[in-house]
């Protein structure tokens, strides 16, 4: 029995409906409680802060909290400065362009002890998966209809059909990094829409490939 085998591939994009912010506070004091106080204290004002902004449909969840001591080389020799303390929060929000800037103008006003990084992604991508599997079919299909009446030869009936790698990427985002050590100026002769961040999401891409097996005649 002759066979011919075909690949399809095929891609669908979405918007995300979903917006991740990682967000690392931190705290120093030489006293080890202390680096705790100043770290607990300026993560209830960044939450008080973003119910005081009206910011709706969000939660805020802890990744991690951890105490480190810190030290730097100074004339060559490892001196110890105190202790760092580090919270990381992961604020999870409906994607929404406006309120997603409303929530960076917000964590941006904390930028001297705070770093923070966006992700995006979509909480149901199987209608996506499904479609771009379709797509990958027919497209397999067709390459297979051009491929044997090209040869003159008869397609026969389908063999084998095998579901290739699976190239799904639903989680995209972009790094919104805060300059360390010193606070955002926003003020002066900027124009007002510079002091606005603008963050916009990607598309998410859903990517499906197969190999269909036929006879040939």
């Amino acid at each position: 029995m002759r066979t011919i085998q075909v690949r399809g591939y095929a891609v669908v994009k979405t918007k995300p409906n979903t917006t991740h912010i990682d967000l690392d506070v931190k705290g120093k004091d030489i006293d080890y409680k202390q680096s705790i106080v100043k770290l607990n204290a300026l993560t209830q004002t960044i939450k008080s802060s973003i119910v005081d902004a009206n910011i709706s449909n969000h939660s805020i969840f802890t990744q991690s909290y951890r105490v480190v001591e810190d030290y730097e080389y100074i004339d060559g020799h490892r001196t110890f400065l105190g202790f760092e303390a580090s919270h990381r929060l992961e604020i999870t929000m409906d994607y929404d362009t406006d309120l997603l800037n409303q929530m960076v103008s917000v964590l941006a006003s904390f930028a001297t002890n705070t770093t923070m990084s966006i992700r995006f992604s979509h909480n149901d991508l199987i209608p996506f998966r499904a479609q771009a599997l379709s797509n990958a079919i027919a497209s397999a299909q067709s390459s297979a209809k051009v491929m044997t009446q090209s040869a003159g030869v008869r397609l026969g009936v389908l063999q084998k059909m095998i579901q290739g790698e699976n190239h799904s990427y639903d989680v995209q985002g972009v790094a919104y990094q805060s300059p360390p050590n010193r606070a955002l100026d926003l003020d002066g002769d900027v124009p007002e829409f510079l002091k606005q961040p603008q963050v916009d999401a990607p598309m998410i891409e859903v990517a499906e490939q197969v190999v269909l097996v036929y006879e040939i005649e």
